[in-house]
C-alpha cells in the first residue's frame, strides 16, 4: 500500500513539473527580454546598431530624464493613470445600482461587458471615427444641439480628453464587474438589520458595503494602475501621440524612440524606467494590503 502511494506521489510530482514547463518557458523568455533591455540601456546607439557593446554608463537614463519631451510624456502617463479614480467612481455607482436584480439589470450587465469583449484596435478605430470633426457622430449631435464641436483629434486639450474618454470606456467594465461581484457577496440580512437600527441607504453603503470592497479595490488598483502606466494601443490608434506629442505616453515614447528614430539605447532606458516604476508600485501595494490584512 505504501509503495502504491509513493508511486502515485512520484507520478503526481512528475505531472506537476510537466504542467509547469509552459509557465517556465514564458518566465524564462520574459527574464531574457528584461535582461537584454537592461544591457542595451547601458550601451550606445552605435554599439546597438553595429552589434557590439560600448559601455555608456547612465548617459541614456540621464538624457531620457532631462528631455523636455519625456517630462510631457510622464505628465500624460500620470494623467491617464489618474483616470482610475473616475473608473472607481463609475464602478461604485453602477455596481450599487445593479446590486438589486431589478427589471432590465440583465441587459445592463450585457451592455457593460461589451467593451471588454472588443479588441482594443477595433474599439479605438470606432472611437476615432466617432471623434472625426467632419462626419463624426459626436460632433453631429453637438451640432444638433447648436454647439460647435471641437476638432477632437487635432486640438491638444480635446485630444487628451478623447484619449481619457476611451480609456475610461474600455476599463470601467472590468472595475464594475469586480465591484459588483464583491457587493453581491454582502448578505441582504445585514443591510436590513442596519436599516432596522435606523441607518439610511447611504449609511448602510458607507459603513457596511464599502469596507467590504477594500480587497476588491486593492485588486483593481493592482491590475489597473500598471495597465494604465503602460497604455499604448489607445494612443496609437486614436491620435498617434499627436497633436505635437500632446497625448504621447511612455510606451508610445519607447516605440517612437526605438522604431521610428532608431534610438534603441534610449528607448531601452525609458522602458526599463517604466518597469521599475510598475514593479515598485506593485510591491508597495502588496505590502500595504498585507499590513491591512495583518492588522485586521
Amino acid at each position: 500500500m505504501k509503495r502504491k502511494r509513493r508511486a502515485l506521489g512520484r507520478k503526481n510530482k512528475r505531472m506537476g513539473m510537466l504542467l509547469c514547463v509552459p509557465a517556465m518557458v514564458i518566465v524564462a523568455f520574459a527574464l531574457y527580454t528584461l535582461l537584454y533591455a537592461l544591457v542595451m540601456s547601458f550601451n550606445t546607439n552605435m554599439g546597438v546598431v553595429q552589434g557590439h557593446f560600448e559601455f555608456a554608463g547612465f548617459d541614456n537614463y540621464i538624457e531620457t530624464l532631462k528631455s523636455k519631451e519625456m517630462r510631457s510624456v510622464i505628465g500624460n502617463t500620470l494623467l491617464y493613470a489618474a483616470t482610475i479614480l473616475v473608473e472607481l467612481g463609475i464602478g461604485l455607482l453602477v455596481s450599487a445600482a445593479l446590486r438589486k436584480n431589478v427589471k432590465g439589470s440583465g441587459i445592463a450587465k450585457v451592455c457593460i461587458i461589451l467593451p471588454m469583449m472588443m479588441a482594443s484596435i477595433a474599439s479605438g478605430t470606432i472611437w476615432r471615427w466617432m471623434f472625426t470633426d467632419r462626419y463624426g457622430v459626436i460632433n453631429y449631435f453637438l451640432n444638433f444641439l447648436h454647439i460647435d464641436g471641437p476638432m477632437w483629434l487635432s486640438e491638444k486639450m480635446a485630444a487628451k480628453f478623447a484619449v481619457l474618454t476611451v480609456s475610461v470606456w474600455t476599463a470601467a467594465p472590468f472595475v464594475i464587474l469586480v465591484l459588483l461581484a464583491s457587493i453581491s457577496s454582502v448578505s441582504d440580512d445585514i443591510i436590513e438589520a442596519a436599516k432596522i437600527d435606523g441607518a439610511n441607504q447611504f449609511q448602510a453603503y458607507w459603513y457596511i458595503i464599502f469596507p467590504h470592497l477594500r480587497s476588491a479595490i486593492a485588486v483593481i488598483l493592482l491590475i489597473r494602475i500598471p495597465d494604465a502606466l503602460k497604455m499604448y494601443d489607445i494612443v496609437y490608434i486614436l491620435t498617434g501621440g499627436g497633436p505635437s506629442n500632446s497625448t504621447q505616453v511612455i510606451s508610445y515614447y519607447v516605440y517612437n524612440q526605438g522604431v521610428k528614430q532608431m534610438k534603441f539605447a534610449e528607448a531601452s532606458a525609458a522602458s526599463f524606467l517604466l518597469f521599475l516604476v510598475i514593479a515598485a508600485f506593485t510591491i508597495l501595494l502588496n505590502q500595504i494590503t498585507k499590513r491591512r490584512k495583518g492588522g485586521a
